[in-house]
């Protein structure tokens, strides 16, 4: 059986199928019509009738990926294989070509793909198949989004607003070894990103801060505002071409404001790319803060938080990652909804630990396998193991067939057993506040 770093989802059904004995053929298509697949230059084993008649051909990738039909008949000329679909089951619904990989068994490919999936229930409430991530996720004390690590635009954070250019998140150029977001303007128009913050009117009187560490390709044109709508906004602007600065602006805002709005201003004219890594608002009137954790990371639990440096340090990642402390548990809830998902952070801690970075160590869920070109990157052979013996016991007959069940199912055990260790074996069935590991 083979050892991958990562496998597909169609690379598990080829490989279950082969330890149960079942697999017939294993190739690469070279052409197709909407009801043939014609495997080139191969042995002569097409003509062996029996054993494909009637058995299932399955696309594992490329092109008509996932699509299952069973074979009516073969032939072979000059070394061609062909296999025709069978004339009571439909034709292909996208046509494969020479990029499509496929396998023909005698089990049908979506019971071996309702095996894995069982496999990966089963292993997933035990723990056993979780994936470690490590995520920089709130600047303590902030009321701004600060979170782009998954930014998409059809995903933008509640109060943020996008103005004219191309927005995406940004992993090559990081500050402190995080996403930020990045803006390209069109080479016409002005560009800006602004957030509206909620329940403004707490600023009343009070002094309003923006810190925002941003890289500009033209800095000069590139500005950060804080603006109550009574008047000139505070500003303050960039000074050094693709450099990482760390830009800062304060505000008394006004008894008769409209409005608190924060944002990246960038004025009109060539083109220009400014990338955002943290931005910082203060909540004049919070006694704790309640942050949304990253829904789209699938977590199951959190273990280690921790608080990093502050982000005007972030432009040295040394710097960054000095002066490092874990919040004791008593410092943060963690909310979940139904399905047991952390998804809200409450915190309880002092003003000394604004414009830090809490970051967090939690468990993932592998996504589900719905089919061949999901990308499992657990253990292949836990995984494998788990499905067999449920293939096992569906088809088990006779004495000698559970002997040989009972056999397996221990050995299965012992494959199982030192997979938590040193994972997740500490998280409560309960999934609730993950203490440190």
């Amino acid at each position: 059986m083979p050892l991958y770093a990562a496998v597909t989802g169609g690379q598990l059904i080829r490989d279950l199928a082969r330890m149960l004995g079942d697999i017939v053929w294993d190739a690469t298509a070279g052409s197709a019509t909407g009801t043939t697949i014609v495997a080139s230059n191969t042995l002569a084993i097409g003509a062996t009738n029996s054993l494909v008649i009637g058995a299932w051909i399955y696309t594992t990738g490329g092109t008509g990926a996932n699509q299952e039909r069973a074979i009516g008949a073969n032939s072979i000329s000059a070394g061609d294989v062909t296999f025709t679909l069978s004339t009571n089951g439909p034709s292909w619904t996208t046509t494969p070509d020479s990029t499509t990989t496929f396998i023909i068994t005698r089990i049908r490919p979506t019971h071996l793909l309702r095996a894995l999936q069982e496999a990966q229930r089963y292993q997933t409430q035990r723990l056993l198949s979780l994936l470690p991530v490590t995520g920089r996720e709130i600047v303590i004390g902030s009321i701004l989004p600060n979170n782009f690590d998954l930014f998409t635009t059809a995903n933008v954070p509640d109060g943020l607003t996008l103005g004219t250019g191309t927005f995406t998140n940004e992993a090559t150029v990081t500050a402190g070894g995080r996403r930020g977001l990045r803006l390209v303007t069109d080479g016409t128009n002005a560009g800006s990103v602004r957030f509206a913050a909620p329940r403004w009117g707490k600023w009343r009187g009070q002094t309003a801060r923006l810190r925002v560490l941003l890289r500009a390709s033209i800095a000069s044109r590139v500005t950060i505002e804080i603006n109550d709508g009574t008047g000139t906004a505070t500003t303050d602007t960039a000074e050094t071409n693709n450099r990482w600065e760390y830009l800062t602006a304060e505000r008394a805002i006004n008894e008769a404001a409209t409005q608190v709005r924060f944002s990246v201003e960038v004025s009109s004219g060539a083109a220009v790319t400014v990338d955002m890594s943290y931005w910082y608002g203060e909540d004049p009137a919070a006694a704790s803060h309640e942050y949304p954790i990253d829904v789209d990371r699938n977590l199951v639990g959190i273990s280690d938080l921790w608080v990093g440096g502050l982000i005007g340090d972030a432009t040295s990642q040394e710097s960054y990652n000095f002066n490092q402390a874990f919040l004791p548990p008593e410092a943060y809830d963690i909310f979940e909804d139904v399905d047991n998902t952390p998804r809200l952070l409450r915190l309880r801690i002092g003003s000394e630990w604004n414009q830090r970075v809490l970051e967090y160590k939690g468990w993932q869920r592998q996504a589900e396998l719905t089919g061949p070109t999901i990308t499992w990157n657990g253990t292949p052979e836990l995984i494998l193991a788990r499905a067999k013996y449920y293939m096992l016991r569906e088809t088990a007959s006779g004495e000698d067939d559970f002997a040989r069940l009972r056999e397996f199912r221990r050995e299965l055990e012992e494959i199982e057993r030192p997979e938590p260790k040193g994972l997740a074996v500490r998280l409560p069935h309960s999934l609730k506040r993950v203490q440190a590991q």
